[in-house]
């Protein structure tokens, strides 16, 4: 997208990291280092456009393979309370990273993403909103120069947080998503 001079305002990636088969692509540290990299690469801020940790080992649905354990945290609601509260702790503190974005906390109403969700089948919230909560209050997420005018004011920003092509689940090809961009 750079050769075709296309501006780019910020790279976005999902991050799912108990997909990864390989252990040493699931740490914290391995994200902070991806972000890194990443950034180093395009010279512009990273955001997170999805992310989800689950709140159980087995769920069915097209993302039942997606439990794979990450050292210190379960696969429980337990492991996603302390893994969110910890990948909150890493995001902020990491000055290439400019966002991230639950994917679905509020889903509770179908099993394929139930276990992902920050609600229960009931709808109730489960113990990893207060996560989101807790950190929120005691420090706001800062932004960076990029995602502020020289007044103050936050940007507005038009643009795709997230797209699927034939290759996945959506329709058209990459090349048709990058035109219609």
């Amino acid at each position: 997208m750079l050769a075709a001079k296309v501006q780019i305002d910020f790279a976005g990636l999902t991050y799912y990291p108990t997909s990864p088969t390989k252990p040493t692509e699931r740490s914290l540290d391995f994200f902070n280092k991806q972000i890194e990299q990443i950034h180093a690469a395009i010279d512009r801020p990273v955001i997170i456009c999805e992310f989800g940790y689950p709140a159980a080992a087995k769920f069915p649905g097209q993302f039942a393979d997606w439990n794979n354990p990450i050292d210190g945290y379960s696969l429980d609601e337990a492991g996603q309370t302390k893994w969110l509260a910890d990948f909150l702790a890493t995001a902020r503190s990491n000055p290439n990273l400019a966002g991230a974005y639950y994917w679905s906390p509020e889903w509770y109403d179908s099993s394929m993403w139930s276990a992902f969700s920050l609600f229960d089948a009931k709808g109730s919230a489960r113990p990893a909103v207060q996560a989101l909560k807790a950190k929120a209050q005691a420090a706001p997420p800062s932004t960076t120069p990029s995602t502020r005018s020289s007044t103050g004011d936050i940007h507005v920003y038009f643009g795709n947080l997230h797209s699927h092509t034939s290759y996945s689940d959506g329709k058209g090809t990459p090349e048709q998503a990058f035109a219609m961009a």
